[in-house]
């Protein structure tokens, strides 16, 4: 601070998608001085420790992907603007320009501006999609799990890479996420009833 007071904060890391699971270092550290500070009031009243856009007239959901998320990842400055790097993941039903109107809405009084960076667009099959069909199918037939459905992430997968794919497995149900964190890990037997699960996808796509 421009008094020599250095503030910290901490934090726990998780995946981008899934913020709520994690604190942010940033909401932290500003929360301390923000009865203090003007950027630090600004932040706290329209980011602060939220993580769906709420305060940010960005808080939309859909059925198929559920609610947007947005996390403050990274905050910056120089010489005359102090920047914050918003990671933020929607509803594959939402357009971008819906999502910057909120958030400009929302912070212009304060005298700030929101400016696109770049942006994904959503990939999405419908769970009666063929390919998911059958990928369900041969999961069902090793586990023997009958309640897991398809879900839609926020995370950016190899699904991206052409048409008509879908990123699949290895995660089991009841298995702690590890991805992206200390002591990312999988177990071996999941590996091997993994590849069970995958010989058999194979077998049936190769009949669609």
């Amino acid at each position: 601070l421009s008094n020599g007071q250095k503030v910290y904060g901490e934090g726990v890391s998780v995946h981008g998608s899934i913020p709520e699971e994690g604190k942010n270092a940033i909401a932290d550290m500003l929360s301390k001085i923000q009865k203090s500070d003007a950027f630090a009031s600004f932040y706290m009243d329209k980011i602060g420790f939220t993580v769906f856009g709420e305060n940010l007239g960005c808080n939309f959901s859909d059925e198929d992907t559920g609610p947007l998320t947005c996390s403050a990842g990274v905050i910056s400055s120089d010489e005359t603007d102090i920047i914050i790097d918003l990671d933020i993941r929607c509803p594959a039903s939402i357009l971008s320009c819906q999502v910057m109107d909120g958030i400009t809405g929302q912070i212009a009084p304060y005298g700030a501006k929101a400016e696109l960076l770049f942006e994904n667009q959503p990939v999405l099959l419908k769970k009666d999609n063929p390919v998911l069909t059958q990928l369900l199918s041969a999961y069902r037939t090793i586990t023997g799990d009958f309640q897991g459905a398809p879900i839609a992430i926020g995370g950016g997968t190899y699904a991206r890479a052409m048409e008509n794919i879908a990123a699949f497995g290895p995660l089991l149900p009841a298995r702690p996420i590890t991805e992206h964190g200390n002591g990312e890990c999988v177990a071996i037997e999941d590996l091997t009833t993994a590849r069970r699960i995958y010989r058999l996808a194979f077998e049936k796509l190769l009949k669609l």
